[in-house]
């Protein structure tokens, strides 16, 4: 079957590639001002996903020709085009201020359908950013807007389905289905097949995050089926990716391996690196878990690799902590396991991922534990000491706002748990002290007696 996806992966990649070229050509040969403006557009959304950097070029030329025409909703269009190519490229204060200009113009032509469409993408930049809780904000403007006026459903339950991953990062199960499954009823009343399979994709990941593998697999095996009934390839290959990360919690490597492997081949023929990077670092996880070390490694420097051109933060400091877990697998190569842990914690404590600095801080300590550098891994205990309390009162913050009482009690309790391993460490090393200076001074005492006893013997 994977021999079908990737026919179909190259014939539209031909008729995507037919299609700019035709427009390219049409470009250099229109005179009409309002024809060439209509073109610019066009290309500048055919390049968003697949090359950021001309669509950027595009929509600037597009801008400048809307300008020049006094053609306001043209230029709300291409400023859109300039947000949603800066976002891709992670570039997010420069999305942003494209973005609200584009707002600025909706609002002011009053078109309600393309404002609901550039909150959305608005709220979009902060979900990438890791801002969840600005995200929601703006989600929850297109949740205003239709329960007052109930139009524009396509649009709503696509916010919906963002919505719903914004409540997930956040920890709230309960809400995120809550989003998912309005979003999920709107697109069956509208016979919006491609959104019902993103919603049922976004309730997998619900059932995955809690555990129930089994409901999971259910709901991304429907997801599958609509989205190689509807040829959406890049979709296809999200749904075989999460198929095989949930193989992979099960520890049935084997199928784990099958299908993050047929999402890899997917994703070689699309010109989407940053999934690329994702299926290489799935790849590396499981063949993490599998302890198969050296395939491991290679698939997370070909992610690191990825993630370092585009800039994803993030995920270079989780590539580089695994990179640094495995090479101290491997033994006798602590310079490695150090030099990929602290370029993990330097990326991590710039960007604020405090649990990624916890990892790296843990496993720093851990090596020069093990080469009797006290005094270096104490200063990494400390730092993951404070990154701890940090985390603690993160938690308290989401436990107060969305967390069950239940969740609330565990958290606590797995707090003073975690405070007690700590004191009775601290007691057991003062301790092992106290008694070795004690020692050290009965065998001076012992020593010096024999000695003199040896002298005037």
């Amino acid at each position: 079957r994977i021999v079908i996806f990737c026919l179909a992966i190259s014939i539209n990649t031909i008729g995507q590639n037919l299609q700019i070229d035709s427009l390219k050509g049409c470009l250099a040969n229109e005179q009409n001002q309002e024809q060439k403006l209509k073109i610019l557009i066009e290309l500048g959304i055919l390049h968003c996903n697949i090359d950021p950097q001309k669509s950027i070029a595009y929509g600037n030329k597009a801008l400048g020709l809307a300008q020049e025409l006094n053609s306001k909703l043209t230029e709300a269009k291409s400023l859109r085009i300039l947000g949603v190519a800066n976002r891709n490229q992670n570039k997010f204060e420069e999305a942003l201020q494209y973005l609200n200009k584009t707002l600025a113009i909706y609002q002011e032509q009053e078109e309600h359908e393309e404002i609901l469409k550039c909150l959305n993408s608005i709220a979009m930049v902060y979900y990438e950013q890791g801002n969840y809780g600005k995200a929601i904000e703006f989600f929850n403007k297109i949740s205003e807007h239709w329960k007052q006026h109930r139009k524009y459903n396509r649009i709503c339950a696509t916010a919906f389905n963002n919505a719903g991953a914004a409540y997930l990062h956040r920890g709230n199960y309960d809400k995120s289905l809550e989003y998912n499954k309005l979003a999920l009823s709107l697109q069956t009343g509208i016979n919006y097949d491609t959104g019902k399979a993103r919603s049922y994709n976004n309730i997998a990941i619900i059932h995955f995050k809690k555990g129930l593998y089994h409901k999971a697999l259910g709901m991304y095996q429907k997801a599958l089926e609509i989205f190689e009934e509807k040829g959406r390839n890049r979709n296809i290959a999200l749904a075989l990716n999460n198929i095989g990360e949930v193989y992979m919690q099960q520890e049935i490597y084997t199928k784990a391996l099958e299908y993050q492997k047929k999402a890899l081949e997917i994703r070689k023929k699309l010109a989407f690196n940053k999934d690329l990077a994702s299926s290489y670092h799935s790849l590396g996880v499981t063949y993490y878990e599998k302890e198969d070390n050296l395939a491991a490694l290679d698939c997370f420097h070909k992610a690191l690799n990825i993630e370092e051109k585009l800039g994803l933060r993030k995920y270079m400091a989780e590539s580089l902590y695994h990179m640094a877990k495995l090479s101290n697998r491997f033994g006798g190569y602590e310079h490695s396991v150090i030099d990929y842990a602290e370029r993990s914690l330097a990326i991590a404590e710039e960007i604020g991922a405090l649990r990624d600095v916890l990892n790296a801080c843990n496993l720093l300590d851990t090596i020069y534990s093990q080469s009797n550098n006290e005094k270096k891994a104490a200063m990494y205990r400390q730092k993951s000491e404070k990154t701890k309390l940090a985390l603690q009162e993160l938690e308290k913050f989401k436990a107060d706002e969305y967390y069950s009482v239940k969740v609330l009690k565990q958290l606590k309790s797995e707090n003073e748990q975690l405070l007690k391993e700590n004191e009775e460490k601290e007691l057991r090393i003062a301790e092992t002290k106290r008694e070795l200076s004690v020692w050290w001074g009965i065998s001076a005492i012992l020593g010096i007696a024999l000695i003199i006893s040896w002298v005037f013997g």
